[in-house]
């Protein structure tokens, strides 16, 4: 049995706010929230009754549909989320589809999209599209072309996503992208993807150019990523990911691709707490967490512009489950610590950079800075709230501080330790 969990009052928070902001809305624009099943018997049929800039809010359970947006700009969104919401397509068609011009105003939210069957898309199927598709589970879909979602001349933005157990006979078991599809995946995890040719994770077509931030690829077979150059190049960008074989595991067929592989990447295990359950939530000692980035432009383009609110630690992670965001069904078996302890930085002494160290028995708000001999503050490196569990962070000096020993200072209202370092130019 496969199992997510995201922390069940994050996500309530979210939905409360949804409602609150739709009923000003409502009051101002006339626009609804359509109860599924309440008010209306299907998802089709909420969305049917919809118009451009309606709520379809669906309650927990199990829809036997294949639902169709018929281009309304609308959100439609599940109360408690995709484990607890599941649209099943029943193998007779793409699950979802976006065909009519849908925009970014357009949002699919919180559910689990699975046993769809179709030519493109047994998922998703997006053509001449661009919505927003997030906190979704899809899985176990099947396709000639894009098992989990296919792009056709579409750039839906994707956030908090897992894309996992879908394959194709063909090519792109997580994503296809073809008709210069420039899809943006953030805090996406795709594990366990397969095709027949190329790209398990995604495959990317002549002239698209899919854009991976914060994600995971794992897993897929034959190859995470594979592009498809033609007359005009396939690309892919890829930062702050977690990509098993790293650059050298995406492939192409030609010499007309382009990879624009940039800072941030990784290619270590993710460490999942039950990858053969599909629990793609990191266990505390994962080095997918605190290495994302909270902000990134590539071309012009702001792909990522998260607030502090929207993550826990130094840093968003990486891959679609912020560590305890999620409460696991194992957690009660992993090894949290149970005391607080500031380690040994390493190296010591160092240059250019130290790691420090330290575990946290408790969530609270931490202070980690640096002193100098005299005891004064030379710099704070961060004040945040972080998860109980293991961490590190890596202290780089500016150029404009001297040789020296310093001490470096981990504190919060209940905990104060402190390390000796000796920094040498």
């Amino acid at each position: 049995m496969k199992t997510y969990k995201k922390i069940t009052e994050y996500r309530l928070v979210k939905i409360t706010k949804l409602i609150c902001v739709i009923s000003v809305i409502s009051g101002l624009l006339f626009a609804s929230v359509i109860n599924v099943p309440a008010d209306q018997p299907t998802i089709q049929a909420g969305i049917d009754s919809a118009v451009d800039g309606d709520t379809v809010l669906v309650a927990n359970g199990t829809y036997i549909e294949n639902i169709n947006f018929n281009g309304k700009n609308i959100v439609v969104t599940s109360v408690e989320g995709a484990e607890n919401t599941i649209i099943d397509g029943n193998q007779n068609g793409s699950v979802v589809t976006f065909e009519n011009s849908e925009d970014d105003t357009t949002v699919l939210d919180g559910f689990t999209i699975r046993n769809g069957l179709a030519e493109f898309g047994g998922g998703i199927y997006c053509s001449s599209s661009n919505p927003i598709l997030t906190n979704l589970m899809i899985e176990d879909n099947s396709a000639t072309c894009g098992g989990g979602i296919h792009c056709s001349a579409s750039s839906p933005k994707l956030r908090n996503n897992v894309i996992t157990h879908n394959e194709v006979a063909g090519y792109g078991g997580g994503i296809e992208c073809d008709g210069y599809s420039s899809p943006i995946l953030v805090n996406t995890t795709i594990c366990g993807n397969s095709a027949g040719f190329g790209g398990g994770g995604i495959d990317s077509y002549t002239g698209s150019s899919p854009r991976l931030v914060n994600s995971i690829l794992w897993g897929n077979t034959p190859q995470q990523i594979f592009l498809d150059g033609g007359y005009t190049p396939a690309v892919v960008t890829v930062a702050y990911s977690n990509i098993q074989g790293g650059a050298d595991n995406i492939g192409g067929d030609s010499d007309c691709y382009i990879i624009n592989w940039l800072g941030g990447n990784i290619d270590i295990y993710p460490l999942f707490n039950n990858l053969e359950n599909g629990d793609y939530t990191l266990q505390p000692n994962s080095p997918c967490i605190d290495v994302g980035t909270s902000f990134f432009v590539f071309e012009g383009d702001t792909l990522v512009n998260m607030s502090e609110d929207e993550y826990i630690g130094f840093a968003p992670d990486m891959g679609a489950f912020e560590y305890e965001s999620i409460m696991s069904i194992t957690e009660e078996t992993v090894n949290l610590p149970n005391s607080f302890h500031l380690f040994e930085c390493y190296p010591n002494p160092f240059n250019p950079s130290t790691t420090i160290s330290f575990q946290l028995p408790q969530q609270e708000t931490f202070d980690l800075s640096v002193y100098n001999i005299k005891g004064e503050l030379v710099e704070v490196l961060f004040n945040k709230k972080l998860n109980t569990g293991y961490h590190q962070f890596d202290w780089k000096p500016n150029s404009n501080i001297p040789s020296g020993s310093y001490f470096v200072k981990l504190s919060s209202s209940n905990y104060d330790e402190v390390s000796k370092i000796v920094y040498l130019k």
